[in-house]
C-alpha cells in the first residue's frame, strides 16, 4: 500500500514533469489517476480527467519552470491535505495577460482523496489574486 502523502507528492511531481516536457499525460494516467477521477475546480465546477488536463494546460502553457514545493501535509482516512508553494516564469498568455517574463510564486492548498493508491478526487485552491497581481 502506497502512503497517502506519497501519492499526493507523486501527483504534483508528475504535473511538474508534464509541464517541463519530461513526461506525457498518457504515460502517467493509468498509474496515477483512479477510474472516474474528478477534479473539483473552484469557479468551474467538477471536471473529469480530460477537463482537468485542459484546465491545467492553461498554466502549463503560460508558465515555464512550473514547480511545486511541499510546505506541509497531513493525512486522515483517505484524504491528504497539502500546502505548497508554486513557482514559475510567466512566458505565455494567461487570463488575457501577455507574457511578462516575470517570476511568480503563489501559495497553493489542496485536498486529494486516494483510492487504491491513486488520485480519485482533487480539490485545488490557489492564490489567483496574488498570481494576477504578479503578472499585471
Amino acid at each position: 500500500m502506497v502512503g497517502l502523502g506519497a501519492v499526493a507528492v507523486a501527483f504534483h511531481a508528475q504535473m511538474d514533469a508534464i509541464a517541463a516536457g519530461k513526461t506525457q499525460w498518457g504515460e502517467i494516467e493509468g498509474e496515477l489517476f483512479a477510474p472516474g477521477f474528478v477534479a473539483h475546480m473552484m469557479g468551474v465546477g467538477d471536471v473529469d480527467l480530460a477537463g482537468y488536463r485542459e484546465g491545467v494546460g492553461a498554466f502549463m502553457g503560460a508558465f515555464e519552470g512550473y514547480e511545486h514545493r511541499l510546505e506541509a501535509q497531513v493525512a486522515d482516512g483517505d484524504l491528504v491535505a497539502s500546502r505548497w508553494t508554486w513557482t514559475g516564469t510567466h512566458t505565455g498568455e494567461f487570463n488575457g495577460v501577455a507574457a511578462t517574463g516575470r517570476e511568480v510564486s503563489i501559495g497553493v492548498m489542496n485536498f486529494i482523496r486516494v483510492a487504491d493508491g491513486k488520485v480519485a478526487e482533487f480539490w485545488p485552491s490557489f492564490d489567483a489574486v496574488g498570481l494576477m497581481r504578479q503578472i499585471s
